[in-house]
C-alpha cells in the first residue's frame, strides 16, 4: 500500500497513480494476469477481472479484499462470444459506461507438432487467444472512447516471445501471439530449374491490363521447367487461364477449389497426391482476401471469413501437404504475406492480423520442418499492379499518398513478385529459410524521409 500513498502526494509521482481509473483484466486469477491485477490495484485503479474457475475467483477476491484493493470479478469463458458480450455489459454497468484500461491477458495452448493439430484444436486456440482479444476490444471501444474524452484510455495485449521467433511451444500458439502484434508491419534468375511438382493456390484468376500476381507466379515457375497445378473458385476463369497456358506450351493443370472450405482443401491435396505420385516439391500459399472497414465495424461472420480464407486455409494446406513435401526430399513453401503484417494500414486490422500470423507460421515451420529439409519463406508485397487493387488506386489523390509513402515512387509489377517467389524455390536459395521478405519499394522502412530538404 506504500506505493498508493506515494501516488497521492502529487507532483511527478502522480504520473504513477491510477486513482479514479477503471480497468478490466481477463484471466486475472493466476500467473501474469494475477500480477497485473495487483499492480493496477496498488496504483489505485478499480479493477474488474474474469476467470473460468469460480473457486479461484472467490479465493482471489477474498485475498484482495484483505489487502484493501478495489477489485471485483466474474466468471467468464472469453472463448465464448456470448460470454464476452455479457462480460462487457457487466463492466459497463459497474463502471458507469467508462473503461480506462483493457488488459487482454487470456491465453491457452496445446503443445504438439503442427501436423497433429486437429480442427478442434485450431478453433479452440484461435478463439481463446485471438478472437477473444479482437472481439473484447470491439466491445470495449465505446467505453474506452468515453473514458478518453475526459482522461485517457489504453489497451494492452499480452503477447509472447513466441510471436516473434520460433519457440518449441506449438506453432498455433505462436501465430495467435503474432496475429495480435503485427508491428504497427528484382532478381536476375539464371539457374537451371529441373522439372518440379508445384501447386499454387488462388482465390481467382483474372485477365486484365493489370496482370495478376498469381498468374505471374504460375508462368514464372513454368518458365523454369516446373509442372504446376493451380486452383481457383471460378471455373470459367480457371478454364480461360488453362486454355491460354496450354496454348503457350505450359505444363499446367488446374482444379476448382474454394480453399476456405476444409473438405475442398482435402480433396485438392488428394488430387495433387495422385497427380504427382505422392510427392510435392513446392507449395505456394497465395490465397488471400480482404474486407476494408474500421475495426469496430467487423461482424463475427466477416472476421470468420477472413480468418478462414487468409490463415486457416494456409495452416491446413501445410498440414495436408507435409507428407508430400517430406517425400520430395527438398520441399519448399512460400507464403504470400503483406506489409500489413509489419506496419499498420488503415481499415486493415483483420487482414494485417492474418498476415502477422502467416509471418510467424513461416518462422515456426522453418524451424520445425528443417529436419525434413523443407524450407519455408514468405513474401510481403505492398501495392502491386493487380486487379485486386485497381479500384482503390483509381482515386488519384489516394494513389499520390501511396507514392508519397513509397521511396521508389511507383507501384510494384507482378513480375517483381513472381521473380522473388521463383528465387525462393530455386536451389540458389537453398540456405534461406524462415525469412519474410518485403517487396514494397522501401515502404516498410520509410519512417520519415521527406522529398524536400
Amino acid at each position: 500500500m506504500e506505493r498508493m500513498a506515494q501516488a497521492s502526494n502529487g507532483g511527478g509521482i502522480s504520473r504513477w497513480s491510477l486513482q479514479g481509473m477503471t480497468a478490466l483484466v481477463t484471466g486475472g486469477s493466476r500467473g501474469l494476469g494475477h500480477a497485473v491485477v495487483e499492480e493496477l490495484a496498488e496504483l489505485g485503479a478499480s479493477v474488474h477481472m474474469c476467470t473460468i474457475d469460480e473457486a479461484e475467483l472467490n479465493k482471489c477476491i477474498q485475498e484482495w479484499e484483505m489487502k484493501g484493493f478495489k477489485v471485483s470479478g466474474s466468471i467468464c469463458d472469453v472463448s465464448s462470444r456470448a460470454g464476452r458480450v455479457k462480460l462487457m455489459d457487466q463492466v459497463s454497468n459497474l463502471f458507469n459506461g467508462k473503461l480506462n484500461i483493457l488488459i487482454n491477458n487470456v491465453g491457452t495452448n496445446v503443445v504438439k507438432p503442427t501436423v497433429e493439430y486437429s480442427e478442434e484444436d485450431f478453433r479452440f486456440i484461435m478463439a481463446t487467444n485471438f478472437e477473444s482479444a479482437y472481439h473484447l476490444s470491439q466491445l470495449a471501444h465505446p467505453l474506452l472512447k468515453s473514458a478518453a474524452s475526459s482522461g485517457f484510455a489504453s489497451i494492452v495485449f499480452m503477447s509472447s516471445g513466441a510471436g516473434i521467433v520460433s519457440v518449441s511451444v506449438g506453432s498455433l500458439y505462436g501465430v495467435t501471439k503474432a496475429s495480435k502484434t503485427p508491428k504497427t508491419l528484382t532478381f536476375s534468375l539464371k539457374a537451371d530449374f529441373k522439372p518440379q511438382q508445384q501447386m499454387v493456390s488462388s482465390r481467382n484468376h483474372r485477365f486484365s491490363h493489370w496482370r495478376h500476381s498469381r498468374r505471374a507466379i504460375v508462368e514464372e515457375l513454368v518458365g523454369f521447367g516446373a509442372k504446376v497445378h493451380t486452383c481457383s473458385r471460378n471455373e470459367t476463369e480457371l478454364n480461360e487461364c488453362l486454355e491460354n497456358w496450354v496454348g503457350s506450351g505450359f505444363e499446367v493443370t488446374g482444379s476448382v477449389c474454394d480453399v476456405s472450405v476444409r473438405a475442398q482443401r482435402e480433396q485438392l491435396i488428394g488430387t495433387l497426391s495422385s497427380l504427382f505420385d505422392n510427392k510435392l516439391d513446392i507449395l505456394i500459399n497465395n490465397v488471400g482476401t480482404n474486407i476494408r472497414k474500421p475495426m469496430v465495424d467487423f461482424t463475427a461472420e466477416e472476421l470468420s471469413t477472413l480468418l478462414a480464407t487468409n490463415f486457416e486455409s494456409v495452416f491446413h494446406l501445410c498440414q495436408l501437404a507435409y507428407p508430400l513435401l517430406k517425400a520430395s526430399g527438398a520441399g519448399r513453401i512460400v507464403f504470400t504475406s503483406s506489409v500489413s503484417g509489419f506496419v499498420s494500414l488503415k481499415n486493415m486490422s483483420v487482414q494485417g492480423s492474418t498476415k502477422g500470423a502467416i509471418n510467424q507460421l513461416t518462422r515456426n515451420l522453418a524451424c520445425e520442418w528443417a529436419k525434413d529439409n523443407i524450407r519455408c519463406n514468405a513474401i510481403a508485397p505492398w501495392y502491386i499492379k493487380t486487379s485486386m487493387v485497381e479500384q482503390v488506386l483509381s482515386n488519384k489523390e489516394y494513389l499520390e499518398e501511396v507514392y508519397s509513402r513509397t521511396p521508389l515512387r511507383r507501384l510494384g509489377d507482378p513480375t517483381e513478385v513472381s521473380s522473388l517467389v521463383a528465387f525462393l524455390c530455386l536451389p540458389t536459395s537453398s540456405y534461406i529459410t524462415g525469412q519474410i521478405i518485403c517487396v514494397d519499394g522501401g515502404m516498410s522502412v520509410n519512417g520519415f524521409y521527406p522529398r524536400h530538404d
